[in-house]
């Protein structure tokens, strides 16, 4: 004859609702305690600085003719790419679809170097307000995007030609003369 003894249910069920949070906290512990936290580390980007975007910094374009830039560029490892780009803006109206794009490769492997472009802007870009992107990307997986805002102009919309020289004329002949104003690091002013 087989003899039984009766259990208590609710210890039973106790005793093994506490083993089983005993051995959960064993391994939370176990397994947290040997998970580092991910160190972030913050690599350096690349920076620029004597920034010239337009002649003497003036954020102006003129259909048709040169435009200036110049940036000193320093990467923290190597330089990958080194991009200009103007763009029109989502919030402007234009009379027609265009952009501008550069991708100068002469920089790429290089450290430290001074990107100073001349190029034309065509004559087909409509006038207006553009977004102007100067993008420098690093080895190391780092971007400096630079963005600033440039306008665009058609020079016959000009009281006077805007032709960078010694003496500029206006539009009805009348020579011009620039005068010594070396205040704000300009060799000169245009006096009238």
């Amino acid at each position: 004859m087989y003899t039984y003894k009766r259990l208590n249910t609710g210890k039973l069920l106790n005793m093994k609702t506490t083993k089983m949070m005993a051995m959960l906290l064993f391994f939370f512990i176990a397994f947290s305690a040997c998970k580092k936290e991910k160190e972030r580390i913050e690599l350096a980007k690349p920076t620029a600085d004597n920034i010239e975007i337009g002649t003497a910094n003036n954020k102006q374009a003129l259909r048709g003719r040169d435009f200036h830039f110049n940036a000193a560029v320093i990467a923290a490892s190597k330089i990958k790419a080194v991009q200009l780009r103007i763009l029109q803006k989502s919030t402007e109206k234009y009379s027609n679809t265009w952009k501008l794009e550069f991708d100068w490769q002469e920089y790429i492997g290089t450290k430290n170097t001074n990107v100073h472009q001349h190029f034309t802007v065509p004559a087909e870009a409509p006038e207006g307000k553009y977004d102007f992107l100067f993008i420098v990307q690093d080895e190391n997986g780092t971007k400096l995007e630079i963005k600033e805002e440039i306008t665009i102009t058609d020079p016959t919309n000009m009281p006077v030609d805007p032709v960078i020289g010694r003496d500029m004329i206006s539009r009805n002949e009348t020579m011009l003369s620039q005068s010594a104003d070396k205040s704000h690091g300009h060799p000169g002013s245009i006096t009238w």
